[in-house]
């Protein structure tokens, strides 16, 4: 999934620069997912994030782009989307996971699972890479800061320096 992101970006950066359109990224975390496997065994979580990841995807436009980018971790690129609208985005997507019916397992409904995001908006001369680090280091400030939240990252430029 990593290398079809890095294709989609650089495909959305160069529409992003040519029709001077903004990109955002939010990186997303599914919350005390190492517990949920403990708890619930590898085959609940392997449901649960199949599961999570169409209620990601579902609210979203069809241009919009979300990749698994490994063990818990989603990303979701944001063609024409500013900083204000994936912040509204991100919390949309944050209730609709929350609120999402994760399924049975042994005949025991899985409790629900919130989740932890992180945003970048990109500026000049970012790359997929620093929008990333960036993103993620919202989202670990979500996390620090109580799960189950938004964080949007100051710019990525900074962050990477």
């Amino acid at each position: 999934n990593r290398g079809w992101l890095d294709d989609a970006f650089d495909r959305e950066v160069k529409r992003s620069e040519r029709d001077q359109l903004p990109l955002s990224i939010i990186m997303i975390d599914v919350d005390d997912f190492k517990d949920y496997n403990d708890d619930y065994g590898h085959l609940a979580g392997d449901q649960v994030l199949s599961t999570i990841a169409k209620a990601i995807r579902s609210p979203l436009r069809p241009n919009d782009l979300v990749a698994r980018f490994g063990g818990e971790e989603f990303a979701v690129l944001l063609p024409e989307t500013n900083v204000i609208n994936a912040k509204f985005i991100a919390e949309r997507l944050r209730e609709n996971v929350g609120h999402t019916d994760l399924g049975m397992i042994d005949d025991k409904q899985l409790p629900n699972v919130t989740i932890s995001l992180g945003i970048s908006t990109r500026s000049p001369n970012d790359t997929l890479d620093m929008m990333i680090a960036a993103a993620d280091v919202a989202m670990y400030h979500a996390k620090q800061k109580g799960k189950n939240r938004v964080e949007v990252s100051t710019n990525a430029s900074i962050v990477n320096k």
